[in-house]
């Protein structure tokens, strides 16, 4: 056996796969590591071979890194402490100016024998990406509730990384990563020459009858078996030719919702009325997933939250008509 990892009460970094997997094993046993790496002995070593990429001790990169839709991420406040202790780092000044719409946040990074990088992050960069505002499945998100820090730390990730590089080595901060939409899958193929209205569509591909559902925990129309509890079953969303995919949470499932309605509003061959009904066609498969989501699991304020993207992308009248 290994010797003890603890000498003279310092934790000692470990050197080894193996010497990372039993600290691994027994942090996920702690109540004192992050809530989402407890019992997640795989998730905890591939974070503390993340910290020891770039430079952080096994507590610092439970405490730094978070993974996030399956990438490793780092803290706004821990790839700050990292770019500060680079030998090459001269100065770090950050804040929030202006008013309305043109409220933003900044910050200049200065690196030795290199000229400053200053990145801005203002309330309409926020609007345009759909964060200024933006609420979860839990209630307001920190865009709501620390809107002008969130501003800081979106212009602090761009500068840090344009500047410093190679002390994050890629790894982007948790607070950007949170709000970028997962990779589309299952996206309707809007490269055609010409695309199929909402009732051409239908009649080509009818969605098929949704399955009876065995018991409280079945999703609608979706052909997976019955999920064991609702946490299993995860987020459902469905495409227009019937089929049905599960999202991992409910803020991948917005971001899916909301990736679609982006693809298909920049599409450059449909035509304004084209858009609108391959949009409608989205919802139109997708409405019997929300009102269940909200009858059935007491999801409403995710449910009222995607129906904003549509909303937005179609006017009020379109959505509840």
């Amino acid at each position: 056996m290994t010797a003890p990892m603890l000498t003279r009460g310092v934790l000692h970094t470990p050197s080894t796969v193996t010497e990372m997997m039993r600290l691994a094993e027994v942090l996920a046993q702690s109540s004192l590591v992050p809530r989402d790496y407890r019992g997640k002995v795989a998730d905890i070593l591939g974070a503390l071979l993340w910290g020891q990429e770039v430079g952080l001790g096994p507590l610092q990169a439970l405490q730094g890194i978070a993974v996030v839709n399956g990438r490793p991420a780092i803290w706004g406040d821990a790839a700050l402490t990292l770019v500060r202790a680079h030998p090459a780092c001269v100065s770090i000044r950050e804040g929030v100016e202006g008013g309305g719409d043109d409220q933003h946040g900044w910050c200049e990074v200065v690196r030795r024998g290199h000229p400053p990088v200053r990145r801005t992050f203002s309330v309409a960069d926020a609007k345009r990406a759909r964060l200024w505002g933006k609420t979860g499945p839990n209630g307001p998100t920190p865009w709501v509730t620390y809107p002008a820090r969130m501003l800081m730390l979106r212009a602090r990730g761009f500068a840090i990384r344009d500047a410093f590089a190679d002390a994050l080595r890629g790894v982007i901060t948790v607070e950007e990563a949170a709000d970028i939409p997962p990779e589309p899958r299952d996206v309707p193929n809007l490269a055609a020459e010409s695309a199929p209205t909402a009732d051409a569509s239908a009649a080509a591909n009818p969605l098929p009858a949704a399955s009876p559902a065995t018991d409280a925990s079945a999703v609608p129309g979706n052909d997976n078996d019955v999920a064991i509890g609702w946490r299993a079953m995860a987020w459902p969303i469905r495409s227009r030719d019937g089929t049905c995919r599960d999202m991992g949470d409910p803020d991948l499932w917005e971001a899916e919702f909301a990736d679609r309605i982006r693809t298909i509003e920049q599409h450059p061959k449909l035509a304004a009325p084209a858009k609108a009904d391959t949009i409608h066609a989205v919802l139109a498969a997708n409405r019997e997933v929300l009102d269940w989501l909200r009858d059935e699991r007491d999801q409403g304020a995710a449910v009222e939250s995607v129906e904003g993207l549509f909303v937005e992308a179609l006017g009020a009248d379109a959505v509840t008509g």
